[in-house]
């Protein structure tokens, strides 16, 4: 038996049988997600698509990744362990469902009218679920961590780029720290500057232009104003002077729904 390729299905049983998983096991329970994104997902966030649908035993072992998940019991985790696994098994689905589907243009080809985020085809102790209950029903609902949506990623070039290892428990702030720091200094998704709108410069404006995600989830971030500190840490003196001093304007980029293909 090759121990590499049953390895997480073996750590799946172990979590199923021993009831309560050891940390060992879960954190463990990730490593061929992160074999995988480390083989077909580029420095920008890219996917592989089309090498990885070719290629049998990688598309074999995102199945078998998500066999191992499939009977974890999240409620007995700890939050930080939750949080990874959750985060782990939405985009391991979504990069799944785009793999059973490509080529496709962009993800909204997927599901019919609700598109592939009304689907319920994740296995899960409780029954079959959807990316639309992991992400509302799960994630926001019961985390309040504005910081997902850094993470969750939608197969489309408009979202964060997939992160090259898997969300793991014991690091898990550092991560989302990370990808935020990316996501808001990414240009191609969030960018500013400073407009004059006048001959005086006390009549200079910050411009934001910013995701669209932060429009969709701005209660996540605490509206507008919350959404604006995010940006604060990021920008320039100047910039944080105008934003101080609420000399700003606020737009939002539109989305971009290709698929986020190498």
């Amino acid at each position: 038996m090759n121990n590499h390729r049953y390895a997480g299905w073996i750590l799946g049983m172990l979590i199923l049988t021993a009831g309560v998983p050891t940390a060992f096991a879960v954190e463990n329970l990730h490593s061929p997600w992160t074999g995988l994104l480390q083989k077909y997902v580029s420095q920008n966030g890219l996917v592989a698509y089309s090498s990885w649908k070719k290629n049998d035993t990688d598309v074999r072992k995102l199945e078998r990744y998500l066999q191992a998940m499939s009977p974890v019991n999240a409620d007995s985790l700890s939050r930080p362990q939750a949080l990874a696994y959750y985060l782990n098994l939405y985009n391991a689905s979504m990069v799944k469902l785009v793999l059973d589907h490509h080529p496709i243009p962009s993800v909204k080809k997927i599901g019919g009218f609700g598109g592939p985020w009304k689907v319920q085809f994740i296995e899960t102790p409780k029954g079959l679920i959807s990316l639309n209950d992991i992400e509302h029903g799960i994630l926001r609902k019961k985390f309040k961590e504005p910081r997902i949506h850094f993470a969750l990623v939608c197969a489309s070039t408009s979202c964060p780029s997939l992160r090259l290892e898997a969300y793991e428990g014991h690091r898990i702030d550092t991560q989302l720290a990370d990808q935020e720091k990316t996501f808001l200094m990414d240009t191609a998704k969030n960018r500013w500057r400073i407009a004059a709108s006048g001959l005086l410069s006390k009549e200079d404006r910050l411009e934001l232009e910013l995701s669209s995600i932060f429009k969709w989830f701005g209660e996540d971030f605490g509206g507008e104003a919350g959404v604006v500190r995010r940006v604060r840490p990021f920008l320039d003196p100047a910039g944080r002077a105008l934003l101080d001093q609420s000399r700003y304007d606020v737009d939002y980029l539109d989305y971009d729904w290709s698929l986020n293909e190498k």
